[in-house]
């Protein structure tokens, strides 16, 4: 169970980096 849930925190964490990632690169092609 603490490994199911340590996976997903990882996986949200990753999803949000990438989000954030994502904007980052928008803001620096315009």
């Amino acid at each position: 169970m603490e490994l199911k849930s340590l996976r997903m925190d990882h996986q949200t964490a990753l999803s949000k980096l990438l989000y954030i990632l994502r904007q980052k690169q928008e803001e620096w092609c315009r």
